[in-house]
Parts: C-alpha cells; sequence; structure tokens
C-alpha cells in the first residue's frame, strides 16, 4: 500500500509539474497575444490622434475664417458708428454757435436779437456810469454833493403809553 501511494504522489507531482509547464506556455502565448495586442492598441490611438488633429486644425481653420469675416465686418460697423457720431457730435456743437443760428433765423428775429443785443448794451454802460458817478463821490471830486444824513439812520419810532 506504500508502494501504490507512493506511486499516486509522483503521478500527481509529475501531472502538476505538466500542468505548471502548460500554464507557462499558456502565460507566454497569453503575452504574446497582449503585447500585440496592445501594439494595435497603440496604433490606433496614434492614428485616432492624427486623424483627431487633423480634423481639429480643419475646425480651426473654419473658425479662423469665420472670425474674419464676421470680425471684419464688426469692426466696419463699429468704425462707421464712430464716425457718425462724431459727425452729429460736430454738427450739434455748429448748431449751438450763435454765429450759425443768426445765419438760420429771418429778417424780424435778426432785428429784433439785435434790438435785446443794443439793450443789454445800454443798461451794461448806464450801470457803468452809475458806478463811476459812485467812485467820484466817494473820492470827493466833485460831481455830486453828498447827501445829508439825519443821525443815523431812521427816525425812532413814537412810543404810546399803556400796553394792552
Amino acid at each position: 500500500m506504500k508502494c501504490v501511494a507512493l506511486l499516486l504522489v509522483v503521478v500527481v507531482w509529475l501531472g502538476s509539474g505538466q500542468a505548471q509547464q502548460d500554464r507557462w506556455a499558456q502565460s507566454s502565448e497569453d503575452k504574446e497575444f497582449w503585447a500585440n495586442n496592445e501594439k494595435e492598441k497603440e496604433e490606433k490611438r496614434i492614428e485616432k490622434e492624427a486623424r483627431d488633429e487633423e480634423s481639429d486644425k480643419e475646425r480651426a481653420e473654419d473658425r479662423w475664417f469665420f472670425l474674419k469675416i464676421f470680425g471684419g465686418i464688426g469692426v466696419f460697423f463699429f468704425f462707421i458708428v464712430v464716425l457718425g457720431l462724431c459727425c452729429a457730435f460736430k454738427q450739434k456743437i455748429q448748431a449751438l454757435d450763435p454765429r450759425n443760428m443768426v445765419g438760420q433765423l429771418d429778417t424780424r428775429t435778426q432785428l429784433a436779437g439785435l434790438g435785446v443785443v443794443a439793450a443789454g448794451e445800454y443798461m451794461e454802460r448806464r450801470g457803468e456810469k452809475k458806478d463811476e458817478d459812485r467812485i467820484a463821490q466817494m473820492q470827493g471830486a466833485g460831481g455830486y454833493d453828498p447827501v445829508p444824513q439825519q443821525g443815523g439812520g431812521y427816525d425812532p419810532v413814537p412810543q404810546q403809553g399803556g400796553g394792552y
């Protein structure tokens, strides 16, 4: 019986060695398969990156094209608006200038405006004349005699007796 048990152990041991060799052979085949598979995956990834890079370039070119077209149109309209605002501002300033306003008025309105200007100058000259007279009076250089004043202002209010 000991022989049979020993024989059985040897057969199992040899069988397990064969199984181990089969596993090693299979694992080396698997290694080759996975190595080839990794190479294929790497090649596919590189091809995909190349395609993506080309499509990115095409998209960038398309974007640049639209940017040039719409950007150019936008800049053109921006300058048109700025130019229009400058012209409107200049015209508004010219409209407020009195020299340009007079040219737009009819004859009657122009004469009325000249009358207002003449009246303003007359009143200004009259005020200047009064100022000159006051200065001459303060300096005592003739012209007017000072007005005599009674003891310092208004007369006192008379007091009535009694109250309430």
